[in-house]
């Protein structure tokens, strides 16, 4: 039908736009969080765009309930102040024009959710550790920066570098500061350092002309030693190919590995509250969709901007400790989804009754 084309449509829109504020606000975010990593030495400046663009659809899994939300509560607000609902109604069209509009754009945003949960987060996630751990694990001469302390080894050691000319390391400082593989901590001053590489893609650090200082296992205290070359081995492995991490499952392999494993069935009920959020909502908005703009309609639109937010606030902290195993969550998490489904009931059935009461108004004065 036109009339109901024309109010999904409108909807559609208003939702795109809150989607795209939404996403550069928590774009923004994600931003300081990888600049910060940047400050530290842990990502490196090329990589900034491919992380962000990897991060799209972890943050579409709660900005999509939340735009669907707030596109329906400003379309029909706005619908509702240039008359074009009244005249919907004066045409001899009743609510279901609306209610049947709302429906269809929950089929559709729940459909998007689920692609995004079971295809394209998993992807998404497994690229970017993969492009974290290659960078982590196969670093080279262009992941350093003069001037600065840098971590290597899982943070077990660090590396100072003056400056750097032609692919070498000047008036370079070593430090292990803790224990690795039976070594004590020593320090390495030298002058010049280079990275090699061997065939089967292990690299080493060369020293040039240095001192080394180190404690000695059998005596306590430390000795120098003078050299023309010394070389340390970075101990770094190929990354794991193997599928370990969670959120790189889709819900075929979280259903069949979910057997006693508390943190698969919290990512598992996670992903399905996230589904049926996007219900949950787009039902809270109907009742409020249906009544005329004045101030009680006002407070119904706080009133569901607040449920939204206790909803995922609630929600997420079950997932963050069933994620980490500190307790199961599952019983919790769908106890929460019951009581609001009582909430849409309730609200839904005081809406209708509303509504009657408003058409017979409407019909009284025409």
């Amino acid at each position: 039908m036109i009339i109901i084309k024309y109010l999904v449509r409108e909807t559609f829109k208003n939702q795109c736009i809150i989607f795209s504020i939404l996403l550069v606000i928590f774009f923004c975010q994600k931003l300081l969080k990888i600049l910060g990593s940047i400050v530290d030495n842990e990502i490196p400046i090329h990589i900034i765009f491919f992380l962000l663009s990897l991060n799209i659809p972890e943050i579409s899994q709660l900005i999509l309930p939340f735009s669907l939300l707030l596109g329906i509560l400003i379309t029909f607000n706005k619908l509702y102040s240039e008359n074009e609902i009244i005249i919907i109604y004066a045409c001899g069209l009743g609510k279901k024009i609306i209610v049947y509009s709302i429906l269809i754009l929950i089929f559709f945003t729940t459909i998007l959710e689920i692609i995004n949960l079971d295809l394209l987060s998993p992807l998404s996630n497994f690229y970017q550790n993969k492009i974290l751990l290659n960078y982590k694990l196969n670093f080279d001469i262009n992941n350093f920066i003069g001037g600065r302390f840098q971590s290597l080894k899982n943070k077990n050691s660090v590396l100072f570098i003056n400056n750097i000319k032609n692919n070498c390391f000047k008036n370079v400082f070593f430090a292990q500061i803790k224990n690795y593989k039976k070594n004590f901590p020593f320090i390495i001053i030298s002058k010049n350092i280079k990275i090699c590489k061997k065939s089967n893609n292990i690299k080493f650090l060369i020293f040039y002309n240095g001192k080394l200082y180190k404690k000695s296992s059998k005596f306590k205290n430390f000795y120098i030693i003078y050299f023309k070359k010394y070389i340390i081995f970075l101990d770094y492995k190929k990354m794991n190919k193997k599928n370990n991490n969670i959120k790189q499952m889709n819900f075929y392999n979280l259903w069949n590995n979910s057997n006693n494993n508390i943190r698969i069935l919290t990512e598992l009920n996670w992903r399905i509250t996230l589904i049926l959020s996007i219900l949950i909502m787009g039902m809270l908005v109907i009742p409020v969709s249906l009544k005329e703009n004045n101030s009680k309609k006002i407070i119904h639109n706080i009133i569901l901007i607040f449920l939204y937010f206790i909803f995922f606030i609630i929600q997420s902290s079950f997932y963050s400790n069933g994620i980490r195993n500190k307790y199961n969550p599952i019983i919790k998490i769908w106890i929460i989804n019951i009581i609001y489904f009582l909430i849409i009931l309730i609200y839904n059935i005081y809406g209708v009754i509303f509504f009657k009461k408003n058409i017979k108004n409407f019909k009284k004065i025409n």
